[in-house]
């Protein structure tokens, strides 16, 4: 877990990791007091120490030594200082003088009632927290010694050290293993107290430490760092800027909608959102991880005048943002607080500067605006048309506006007319949109020109067979995208192959529409047997088969056709006749995300054998053929395949040549086709009408 406030620690703590070394005890376990050893303190009170590892230095006084060591007068040798009375070794009759750090005589006593009642010790009276700890080197008439009880993540051996004693009534603290630094070791932890915990505390992280639920944990989640804060300042982490002084922990700040009148937002109905220094940083908006911290303030009572707010910020001044006046910076904090000096005759809009809290009108910020989030394209909205970027001028990170071209405006499909290429647009996938690392490059072009196609080239290119395309256009590398003639209305004409829509005139498309392998049989001829084995009872199906509605993406459905039912063969496989059981792409969810994705449920009897001998499947995945009404007669039966990444279990794959055209085969490199055969993927047209006639041509 991160700490959400500033380094250090306690002073009790300020060696706590070196002290771990020298003085930790052993564990055993965690739920017996004594199973986290029960003999005390390890390093005998004249024992060498030294820190890191290193041999320990020779001394004759503890000014010799480091700070958090002192002088051993038998050795002469610097060994760690002790901080709690339960760091000296048991049975020696000793307690930990904190200020010089020596283990020193302690008060004797018979029980824990005792301790602080002897006249020439007064460690015990001052704190009130002494338990009586068994010594065997007291004399026969008293029991132990007295030692304080070990404060939260100080280091422990046994229980009773932390405060578990009939003494303290309400103090229930435990010894147990927690993350101290980089190890774990055991220290004193609080339990929780009706849902509460002390001062610096929070509940236990349970996923983490499941075995330590009910117990309280330093908000840092490391007895290293355990330091409740004391003010603001103490609040380093952006997203808990703001000290609870009564959990003395760091909490989230509140803040204002200024896009609401300025109406607080995170705080009782009667208090406002003050601003604090850490949430002004301007530095908090030049980086996209603490851009939507900025801001954030700590809740409280209105204020009526300036003075009252010296004392957050010698800067702030008592401003209404709504209906309750706040603390907060004189001049701007938002762009909102700036529209009212919008110019309709200027390019710019208003912004505000937050390093300066000055409307900025003559400038516009350039680059990614942080404050939408990690990962965003969208730029600062500065200026005044949308058909306007803002180009950097120097190295300031603000610049003028200046006309977008068609890569800012997204491509050629927005940044272009009909018929044209973008320079420099980045080409995308098919299949999910993501980038490709490759871009249009036309010669002599600037990136970022709209290019006009040529149009003898992609439209005047007439054909009367496949052959007469091959091995030209564009993109003639494509081997499994071959250039094919086809007539889209004003005659044959060769559309190239392609794999890219970036490689395509702005509103054509590269598509594999219509190129599919088709299975269905000729719908006049057959019009009640889709190619499906339809049935009306299981009898009809074969053994082990049943009759059922058929289902198309995970529903029951007929897509509009008068309800018929088909052959059903998941569990068999096995249809006999000229069907065969088909792979199931048809009914399965095709979406990711949705439940189901992808899981092969149903599998029906079909009649295959158009998309090859061997791994072929005929699926209907819902198209249906139409009448001159514009009715549904039959349904349309398509070759299927399976991706790559296919998660279910049962593939089928494409034949290698379509039967109708000749041409090789493969599957779908689109997200519409991922499931389909196709023969090719070309630049589908994107006609314009011109006096009623369509045109293929460039629109200007």
């Amino acid at each position: 877990m991160k700490s959400t406030r500033s380094s250090g620690m306690v002073p009790v703590l300020g060696a706590l990791v070196a002290i771990l070394v020298a003085f930790s005890p052993g564990c055993s376990g965690k739920d017996d007091p004594g199973s986290v050893g029960g003999t005390g303190g390890s390093g005998a009170a004249g024992g060498a120490g030294g820190t890191g590892g290193d041999a320990p230095k020779h001394c004759i006084v503890s000014d010799d030594c480091d700070a958090d060591e002192r002088c051993d007068q038998e050795t002469k040798l610097c060994v760690p200082r002790c901080t709690a009375d339960n760091q000296c070794p048991r049975h020696t009759g000793t307690y930990c003088d904190i200020p010089s750090g020596e283990c020193v005589p302690a008060e004797h006593c018979q029980d824990d009632a005792t301790c602080g009642s002897t006249k020439d010790f007064d460690y015990c009276s001052e704190t009130g927290t002494c338990i009586c700890i068994q010594d065997d080197s007291v004399p026969e008439n008293m029991k132990g010694i007295c030692w304080r009880v070990a404060s939260t993540c100080q280091p422990c051996s046994a229980d009773v050290e932390c405060g578990n004693s009939g003494a303290f009534k309400g103090k229930e603290a435990d010894c147990r293993v927690f993350r101290v630094g980089d190890e774990t070791s055991p220290v004193c932890l609080p339990r929780e107290n009706k849902g509460r915990c002390p001062p610096g505390m929070v509940a236990m992280d349970k996923t983490e430490f499941p075995e330590l639920d009910g117990y309280c944990m330093p908000q840092s989640g490391d007895c290293a760092t355990n330091k409740p804060c004391m003010s603001n300042d103490d609040c380093t982490e952006p997203s808990a800027p703001v000290c609870d002084l009564v959990r003395q922990i760091c909490v989230a700040g509140c803040s204002v909608d200024f896009q609401a009148s300025g109406a607080t937002i995170g705080c009782p109905p009667d208090q406002v959102c003050h601003a604090t220094t850490a949430g002004m940083k301007a530095e908090n908006l030049e980086r996209c991880e603490t851009a939507g911290l900025f801001g954030i303030g700590e809740c409280g009572m209105p204020c009526s005048d300036d003075s009252e707010c010296k004392g957050r910020d010698p800067n702030f001044v008592c401003k209404s943002d709504g209906s309750m006046k706040r603390c907060r910076p004189a001049g701007c904090i938002d762009d909102s607080e700036c529209e009212d000096l919008k110019d309709p005759n200027s390019m710019f809009l208003p912004w505000c500067d937050v390093a300066t809290n000055t409307c900025v009108t003559d400038r516009c910020r350039a680059g990614f605006d942080p404050r939408l989030g990690c990962g965003t394209d969208k730029t600062y909205q500065d200026c005044a048309s949308q058909m306007y970027k803002c180009t950097e001028v120097g190295t300031t990170g603000e610049g003028v506006c200046e006309e977008k071209n068609c890569i800012d405006l997204g491509g050629k499909e927005v940044g272009c007319f009909p018929g044209h290429f973008c320079d420099g647009e980045q080409y995308k996938s098919l299949l999910d949109g993501s980038k490709v690392d490759k871009v249009v490059s036309i010669p002599d072009a600037t990136p970022g020109e709209c290019v006009a196609m040529d149009v003898n080239l992609w439209c005047g290119a007439t054909c009367q067979a496949h052959t007469d395309c091959a091995n030209v256009g564009p993109n003639p590398e494509y081997k499994d995208s071959p250039s094919i003639c086809m007539d889209q209305g004003i005659g044959p004409s060769c559309f190239w192959g392609c794999e890219y829509d970036q490689e395509c005139p702005s509103s054509w498309k590269c598509s594999s529409q219509g190129l599919e392998l088709y299975c269905s049989p000729d719908p006049d001829l057959r019009p009640n047997a889709h190619g499906l084995k339809t049935c009306t009872e299981d009898a009809e199906c074969g053994p082990g088969n049943r009759c059922v509605e058929p289902m198309v993406n995970g529903e029951k459905t007929t897509m509009g056709l008068e309800p018929f039912k088909v052959c059903e063969c998941s569990n068999t496989g096995v249809c006999g006749g000229n069907y065969s059981c088909n792979a199931g792409l048809g009914p399965m969810v095709k979406f990711k995300g949705f439940p189901g994705y992808e899981e092969v449920e149903h599998r029906y009897c079909v009649d295959s054998s158009p998309c090859g001998l061997k791994g072929g499947s005929c699926e209907w995945f819902g198209e249906v053929a139409r009448d001159m009404e514009g009715l549904p007669v039959a349904p349309i039966l398509r070759c299927g395949a399976t991706p790559d990444d296919f998660a279910g279990s049962t593939e089928a794959t494409c034949p290698a040549i379509d039967a109708v055209t000749g041409l090789p085969a493969r599957r779908g490199k689109t997200a519409s086709d991922r499931y389909a055969c196709v023969y090719s993927q070309v630049c589908l047209p994107g006609y314009f009408w011109v006096d009623g006639e369509q045109v293929c041509g460039v629109q200007e």
